[in-house]
């Protein structure tokens, strides 16, 4: 039976591991070619609100020519004093671009390579207007009689072996539909620019 093989030009054939008869092949890490940028951007001790509040939106421009894929989002909680409001924050896709609010300038999103380019996507924090669409998670408040409560990290990712892609013209918004002037919120979001 013929045997199939690889050879690798200039890889020292004298190299071996314990255990391994053979060679293997050596595993070189790169990155991924197609990604122009990961980024990064976070809200800490945000004060809940008792009426509706998006605490931050992610938007990829019309025109922008690239694809966003979102990787993922964080969220933390405490309370200040007694809350016994129940609403989770909620991601939800939007279609349309955010208006008001306060836009993030890009030199306060983290760049997981400083080589990156500037990110295209706008984000924006402090209740911008904007039309939600189908929610996508709950993370639970603090529900407590005092101080304390809740301190934990909810990490929201997609199922595996899928994304959260925003075409141009498509973002996401992070959003209490009602809350409590006690509860803290730490939100986290992490995108790729493709």
């Amino acid at each position: 039976m013929a045997e199939n093989s690889v050879s690798i030009d200039g890889m020292t054939p004298h190299l071996t591991y314990p255990g391994i008869s053979r060679n293997p092949l050596p595993v070189i890490l790169t990155p991924n070619p197609q990604i122009d940028g990961t980024y990064i951007y976070s809200i800490a001790n945000v004060p809940g609100t008792v009426a509706s509040n998006t605490f931050m939106t992610l938007f990829n421009p019309v025109g922008s020519g690239k694809q966003v894929v979102v990787g993922g989002m964080f969220i933390s909680t405490v309370a200040a004093a007694g809350t016994a409001a129940t609403q989770p924050m909620r991601i939800h896709r939007i279609s349309a671009a955010p208006t008001g609010g306060v836009l993030v300038a890009v030199a306060d999103v983290f760049k997981f390579n400083t080589a990156n380019p500037d990110p295209v996507s706008v984000l924006r924090t402090g209740n911008p207007t904007v039309v939600l669409g189908p929610p996508a998670s709950n993370t639970p408040p603090p529900v407590t009689t005092g101080a304390g409560g809740g301190q934990f990290v909810h990490e929201v990712d997609p199922p595996t072996g899928t994304t959260v892609l925003l075409a141009p013209g498509e973002g996401v918004a992070i959003n209490n539909s009602s809350g409590d002037t006690a509860q803290r919120w730490n939100i986290s979001l992490a995108w790729a620019e493709v």
